[in-house]
């Protein structure tokens, strides 16, 4: 039996011309998470055209690793019966592969336009941080990352209709990923800009790292079984994370040894 304190279901879904709300929404973080970089950028002394020439082809790079890392990471079995998928980006996205992505046309950019790597960076997890909050407000109004049952007050009813894929009858209380990661995102969102002026160069992405990886680590234990493929118990997107916590934690010493 349900408990009575439960967040209440409400969904917001339409069509605005081609594309559903949380395509807008995704669009939208990502153009906000540009100008947000390009703002940034004033606080590291950073060229603007830099930084909005880079900012446009981390949209398109992140768009094209997200999907090639969900590939690879959920689907690789389907891709070897239909190689059509490889480059329908609109079939599949992980938001781990988007960073990944990010990670390296951001080390690519700074070696290539002679910038400084850590202002670099700082500037993109700040716009990133922008994007993800965006996005996930995204997901959580049209619930598109269903959780395990839970007798938890932060889970939600959902009604039968929208739990159609668990075969239930009645009511389910779930966990909603997408609004739970939106309530860790807002407040790490707003506390790094808030901090960054005061952070050595390169301290706000390694902390936006720090906290955000084993927070999403975490809370992918508590997925539904599908549709993502687990490896040794673990989906793609926390070995993604453990990836971006051994990065972070490298990036440090790295910042230690260049203060020393």
């Amino acid at each position: 039996m349900l408990l009575a304190s439960a967040l209440p279901y409400f969904t917001v879904s339409f069509r605005f011309g081609p594309l559903q709300l949380y395509a807008w929404m995704l669009i939208g973080g990502l153009l906000l998470g540009g100008l947000a970089m390009v703002y940034a950028s004033r606080r590291y002394a950073l060229p603007a055209g830099d930084v909005i020439a880079l900012a446009g082809v981390l949209v398109v790079a992140s768009f094209v690793g997200a999907h090639l890392f969900d590939i690879v990471a959920n689907q690789l079995d389907d891709a070897k019966h239909d190689a059509a998928l490889w480059w329908q980006l609109w079939k599949g996205i992980s938001l781990l592969g988007a960073l990944a992505t990010m990670a390296i046309v951001t080390f690519a950019w700074a070696r290539v336009r002679d910038l400084p790597l850590a202002k670099l960076a700082d500037c993109v997890a700040l716009g990133w941080l922008v994007a993800l909050v965006i996005g996930r407000i995204g997901c959580a109004l049209v619930h598109d990352h269903l959780g395990t049952p839970t007798t938890l007050p932060i889970g939600i009813d959902f009604p039968p209709h929208a739990v159609w894929q668990l075969d239930n009858d009645g009511p389910m209380r779930l966990h909603d990923l997408g609004f739970e990661e939106l309530l860790v995102a807002i407040p790490l969102c707003v506390v790094m800009w808030l901090i960054a002026r005061r952070l050595k160069p390169g301290m706000t992405a390694v902390l936006t790292a720090l906290v955000y990886a084993p927070i999403r680590f975490g809370l992918d234990f508590l997925r539904l079984p599908e549709p993502d493929v687990r490896f040794a118990a673990l989906t793609g997107a926390q070995w993604g994370c453990i990836a971006m916590t051994g990065l972070a934690v490298f990036s440090v010493t790295r910042l230690q040894r260049s203060s020393g």
